[in-house]
């Protein structure tokens, strides 16, 4: 009752209690104690990642002068930015795959829905080896996805949550930050919602509350904090474009000045419904023109001004 497992020499006194792992280990069936990750590769030796979907859709992406960077053939739309950080996290995932289970050997094509379009990743490494990863079809969405690694004849089962860090199209590289700065070189932050103004400044080096004059009674300004708000804002990215949006004034602005005179501006609309019902805000950053959606949540922490 109080946790573990009994143990004793065989046909011995006395037994004792353990809680060491060794019962869990020992009980595992021979599937227990195979070989689980598959890709023979690290990130930082892959030099080139290509993605094709079942629908068409992918992308191709080469590592040149220690960064990613879309291959040539590859045409943005009009106000992409790229994220090279998302291709890093696909070779990151590609490199440290990990089984979840594994397909009955001598099964059909069919079984794992490799006989119909399906995912294919492809890297290259620096040493001239070419991985090539099939995604085949899972029962449903929560269900692990097959996988085949060519020249390997053993099916893999992932992780859902594995398989959709792989399969990912164009859109999905996309930069969506709303600003662009460095949180040192901040010099004073405005935050303007509800009709109320909030202001800090750095003075001497340290932030001090400008506005409003008045505080609540009670009330303790803690400098501290404008760091983490800043950081907050610096990494603030929306989570899709909305290319249907109307939008009108913002209801909350934040103005960022900095060192030298430059500034960095974010804007918050109206809330809008997002993918499964859920709350979002429209929001506009200095970086670009587009129209993002971020979570509700953000308009509603930027409202509490003071």
């Amino acid at each position: 009752k109080a946790g573990g497992v009994y143990i004793r020499e065989p046909g011995g006194k006395p037994v004792w209690t353990t809680r060491s792992a060794l019962a869990s280990q020992v009980r595992k069936d021979a599937k227990g104690w195979r070989k689980r990750a598959f890709v023979n590769a690290k990130a930082d030796e892959l030099t080139r990642l290509a993605v094709a979907l079942a629908d068409g859709q992918g992308f191709i992406a080469q590592h040149k002068d220690g960064a990613w960077a879309l291959d040539e053939s590859v045409k943005p739309p009009r106000g992409f930015r790229f994220d090279p950080g998302s291709v890093q996290r696909i070779a990151q995932q590609l490199a440290s795959l990990s089984a979840q289970d594994f397909g009955e050997p001598g099964a059909e094509d069919a079984a794992f829905g490799f006989d119909a379009p399906h995912a294919v990743v492809e890297a290259a490494t620096k040493d001239g080896r070419t991985l090539k990863l099939h995604l085949g079809r899972a029962a449903d969405a929560t269900a692990p996805v097959p996988a085949r690694l060519e020249g390997d004849p053993q099916v893999y089962l992932l992780p859902s949550y594995s398989a959709q860090m792989l399969a990912k199209r164009l859109e999905d590289l996309r930069d969506m930050s709303l600003a662009s700065f460095e949180t040192a070189k901040a010099e004073r932050l405005t935050i303007t919602a509800a009709g109320k103004k909030t202001v800090v400044a750095r003075e001497a080096g340290a932030w001090k509350l400008v506005e409003p004059k008045v505080t609540p009674a009670g009330y303790e300004f803690d400098p501290a904090q404008v760091t983490g708000q800043l950081e907050t804002l610096r990494s603030l990215r929306g989570s899709r474009v909305v290319t249907d949006a109307k939008w009108s004034k913002p209801a909350i602005t934040v103005d960022v000045k900095l060192e030298g005179g430059g500034s960095q501006k974010i804007e918050l609309g109206s809330e809008v419904t997002g993918p499964n019902n859920s709350k979002q805000a429209l929001a506009k950053g200095s970086v670009d023109a587009l129209v993002y959606a971020v979570d509700s949540l953000v308009r509603q922490r930027l409202e509490r001004g003071l």
